[in-house]
């Protein structure tokens, strides 16, 4: 009996032994996957978390973001996505110090630079909304060790600036390309001349005689000229040309009504007929495209390189007047019955960064041009009835609203509506329908001046019908 019972509590004692051994074994496994690589139901879980998170932020309800981002990182801290989350939550509430860690630590798990042109977006968009926080951010961000090497690169400070009571500029022709969208110097008035290129094309837009009496040819050929073709001879020299990958969009012209029609698209290569869009783009940022949609001036829309997502980017109860574009602003007068209200700058993400009162103007505005962040436009005394020689070109000092300077000018012919094409040099190069006989023809004419005023020179006229 005894020896049963000997044996009983022996085969107990191995029992438990070998359980508390399997047990240790699975504690201290070394097999731990690895958190981008988890199984189907916590990978979800990362992704719907993420998705949360950024819906929040879309929506500006920046703690909830924060919270959702952090869930994110504990169950995939390799989510590049959840510490751009982060940083931009943080950043939108104030608190510069986490904004900067959550880069920091996404770059010490990751290794992704995009975290750095995350830092580097993020304060290039503080700084046209407050100075002071964006400096707080480059600082913190610049403090934390992954930024030691490669810190933000930050806006020198200035003094503030007083206004002269005229402009003194010496400027440089604006450059207009972008990685997404390329334009010719000018978008509108006097396209003649204006070439844009691909990295093997080039597409030059040529003097008059397409199939109208204000239509263009285009031509694309290689970059040193050879194997040239027509792409189109119904171009509007009196609308814009982009070229957004290898589609050319421009305005048409349209020879029954004889003036400019909406917007179309050819491709550079393959050519063709131009493909209608049924709309009319009117000026683009190195990134989207910005137009009206027909029986409406009040709303201008925004959409991608491709002509996708589209939205509402600003809608007002008075008209929007001659829209135009730098590489991310947005210029454009708003009022009513051709009267201008206001002269407004708007970021491409639709804030409204300046706005210059402009009540009490006449009639007669046009498009104009910043350079150096100055806005010139020309204001002409003619129009269609009364065509006059008169005319004055504007200069506002953008960054705080007050008139530089009113510049008389006379021009050699009496002119009608028309706009800045260019400041080149010292020159700014004016574009104005002139009359050219009592009937209801006219042509268009290019003139030069001094920047700071002085002789208007005729360069040359066409379209003479």
């Amino acid at each position: 009996m005894k020896k049963h019972l000997a044996r009983l509590v022996i085969a107990i004692l191995l029992i438990t032994t070998l359980a508390a051994i399997t047990a240790c074994a699975k504690g201290t496994s070394t097999d731990t996957p690895d958190d981008e690589a988890t199984a189907g139901s916590d990978s979800q879980s990362a992704a719907d978390l993420l998705a949360r998170g950024e819906n929040y932020l879309s929506r500006g309800n920046y703690t909830e973001a924060i919270f959702y981002f952090n869930k994110t990182l504990e169950k995939s801290s390799k989510r590049v996505a959840a510490y751009i989350g982060l940083a931009q939550a943080h950043s939108q509430l104030g608190d510069m110090q986490a904004a900067a860690e959550a880069l920091n630590t996404g770059l010490e798990k990751t290794g992704d630079d995009s975290l750095r042109q995350t830092a580097q977006s993020i304060y290039d968009d503080l700084l046209t909304q407050d100075a002071a926080k964006a400096t707080a951010f480059a600082n913190a961000v610049n403090a934390t060790e992954q930024f030691q090497d490669a810190p933000l690169q930050t806006a020198p400070t200035q003094a503030p600036v007083t206004p002269t009571p005229a402009p003194t500029p010496t400027p440089t022709p604006p450059v207009a390309t972008g990685p997404s969208i390329r334009r010719p110097v000018a978008d509108g008035y006097y396209m003649a001349g204006r070439t844009v290129t691909t990295a093997d094309l080039k597409i030059s837009i040529d003097a008059p005689g397409g199939t109208g009496d204000h239509a263009i040819s285009i031509y694309v050929s290689n970059l040193d000229g050879s194997n040239r073709k027509r792409l189109t001879d119904s171009a509007s020299a009196w609308g814009s040309v982009f070229l957004a990958g290898d589609k050319l969009y421009f305005t048409y012209y349209d020879a029954a009504e004889d003036m400019a029609g909406g917007s179309c698209w050819i491709d550079v290569r393959t050519g063709g007929a131009p493909n209608l869009l049924g709309f009319e783009l009117h000026c683009a940022t190195d990134d989207y495209f910005f137009y009206f949609k027909p029986g409406s001036y009040s709303t201008l829309y925004r959409a991608n390189a491709d002509l996708t997502n589209e939205r509402v980017f600003i809608n007002l109860p008075s008209e929007i007047f001659y829209p135009w574009a730098t590489a991310h602003k947005i210029y454009l007068f708003e009022g009513t019955s051709d009267t201008p209200d206001a002269l407004v700058v708007y970021n491409e993400d639709g804030t409204r960064l300046r706005t210059i009162d402009m009540r009490g103007e006449t009639s007669g505005f046009s498009r104009g041009i910043e350079l150096n962040n100055v806005y010139y436009w020309y204001q002409a005394e003619g129009d269609y009835e009364t065509p006059s020689p008169k005319g004055t070109i504007h200069a506002y000092d953008l960054s705080s609203g007050v008139r530089l300077a009113d510049i008389p000018l006379q021009l050699p012919n009496p002119g009608m509506h028309g706009g800045i094409a260019k400041i080149e040099g010292n020159l700014i190069y004016l574009v104005t329908a002139i009359e050219d006989t009592p009937t209801t023809h006219h042509n268009t004419a290019l003139y030069t001046m001094p920047l700071a005023g002085g002789i208007v020179q005729l360069v040359q006229t066409w379209f003479e019908s």
